[in-house]
């Protein structure tokens, strides 16, 4: 056995060795291994950690809802061009193709048709007459080529006006891509706001669980002293599954919150993201007049308004212009196969102004101005309205915010006076003079006020965020 060993022992140091001087190798083909196992092939996702402003300029860079505002906004530019494209002359090349069979019919044909377009190709073939008019014989391939330019002089002022449309259009799309953000970014900071509340209620509710759980252990200590009946121990068992129930259902909230900001931020639901931040409590002054005022200038939504009856006066000027005579100069030039009578290539040059002046139109024009006013009316209507509930956005967002702050006060003091009976109560039970009525009752209030008292603050940072959307100042 010894001498064996012996044996062995060179051998061992000699694969030692060729793994030393191959350990670049072995490694590299490890790493490789390691990464074709699914376990391996990725390192786990980092989860980030956003702030309420890392969360909105995320999403104003990733959301689909804005990205398709600012494509409307584009498609308006757009128009806006080729609407100004209209004072520019219009040129086009035209032609025209036909082939005539062999047989005598379709060769031969009377002068007076030769003019017709586009048999532009004749060729004399003999002099004899029919019918007193020379027959004239045509190739089988005939072709015309021609440049033709037009430029409207007048057109009853509907070009200028078609294009002071299409740029008020333009503006119209860029409000409302203001007021998608705008509406993103509100419900960004309320889902943002109501996910840190409901972050304090999970560990609010896991407190009072650890709390039941050490009033449990405590009770289970008397009650085998014989010091307290057993029923004690029972309720609060029962009350421990309740509140457990509740820690399950709150952590639940939790995860759906995470899920909807994701999916504002335009994000994958699994994207691993979590949100850091206080629920603030800093008051600011109101000025409800001051805020009326300003909402009148920055809302989007009432700007939009603004912009859709602009877009209708136009609309309307468009209408009635068509009543109006349209003139336009044309000039064409015109060059085909074969020759002309007099022996010339066969071409045409023409230069002309056409007048158009509509006299009747079974009554369409005058519908038509009439469809245009009723809209134009009907935008004015929207305009006073969205300026009417733009001011009770105000005056709500005032009042919200003011009845916040007061019911943070209230649940502040209502939060003290909940745990100092929860203090009193846990006390009575240690030295065995409590009841067990009183102490799951006091613990069932300190987590209600811990919840109305996070509610209260939510809802004033939402309020703070409402009252800039009311007024334009979100962004």
């Amino acid at each position: 056995m010894a001498g064996g060993n012996r044996l062995k022992r060179p051998r061992l140091r000699r694969l030692r060795t060729r793994r030393a001087k191959q350990g670049p190798f072995f490694s590299l083909l490890l790493g490789i291994l390691l990464w074709a196992v699914p376990g391996h092939a990725q390192a786990p996702a980092v989860q980030r950690e956003l702030s309420l402003d890392e969360v909105i300029d995320l999403a104003l860079a990733k959301n689909a809802g804005l990205r398709a505002a600012e494509r409307e906004v584009e498609a308006a530019l757009k128009g806006h061009e080729a609407a100004r494209g209209r004072l520019w002359p219009f040129a086009d090349v035209f032609g025209d193709w036909q082939y005539s069979g062999p047989n005598e019919e379709n060769k031969t044909r009377l002068l007076a048709n030769i003019g017709r377009m586009p048999k532009l190709g004749p060729t004399l073939a003999d002099n004899q007459p029919i019918g007193g008019v020379g027959r004239r014989e045509f190739d089988h391939n005939l072709y015309a080529l021609g440049l033709r330019v037009t430029y409207p002089l007048y057109v009853g002022g509907r070009i200028v006006a078609e294009i002071e449309a299409n740029r008020l259009v333009t503006l119209l799309t860029r409000e409302r891509l203001a007021q998608t953000a705008d509406e993103l970014i509100f419900n960004l900071s309320s889902t943002f706001y109501n996910l840190l509340r409901l972050r304090e209620n999970v560990g609010a509710t896991e407190a009072n669980v650890r709390a039941l759980e050490e009033a449990r252990k405590n009770i289970g200590s008397l009650v085998e002293v014989g010091r307290a009946p057993r029923v004690d121990l029972f309720k609060v068992n029962t009350r421990l599954a309740a509140v457990r129930q509740e820690l399950t259902r709150a952590r639940n909230e939790v995860e759906l919150a995470h899920a909807v900001l994701k999916t504002l931020m335009g994000l994958d639901v699994t994207e691993p993201l979590t949100v850091k931040g206080t629920l603030g409590t800093e008051a600011i002054p109101l000025d409800l007049g001051q805020d009326l005022r300003e909402s009148e200038r920055r809302r989007p939504e009432l700007q939009a308004r603004r912009r859709t009856v602009e877009v209708r006066e136009q609309q309307v000027r468009i209408a009635r212009g068509a009543r109006l005579p349209s003139v336009s100069v044309r000039t064409q030039y015109l060059g085909g196969a074969g020759e002309s009578e007099f022996g010339q290539p066969v071409g045409d040059f023409v230069v002309g102004v056409n007048v158009s002046v509509p006299l009747f139109t079974g009554g369409e024009l005058t519908a038509r101005i009439a469809q245009e006013e009723a809209k134009l009316a009907r935008a004015r209507e929207a305009l006073e309205k969205a300026r009417l509930d733009i001011q009770l956005d105000v005056q709500a967002a005032h009042l919200q915010t003011t009845e916040a702050r007061e019911r943070i006060a209230t649940a502040q003091a209502a939060l003290e006076e909940a745990r100092e009976a929860l203090r009193i109560e846990q006390l009575k039970m240690e030295v065995g003079k409590g009841i067990v009525e009183d102490l799951l009752d006091a613990q069932a209030a300190e987590l209600q006020a811990e919840t109305n008292h996070t509610r209260a603050l939510a809802d004033y940072n939402t309020a703070l965020v409402a009252r800039k959307k009311a007024i334009g100042r979100i962004r």
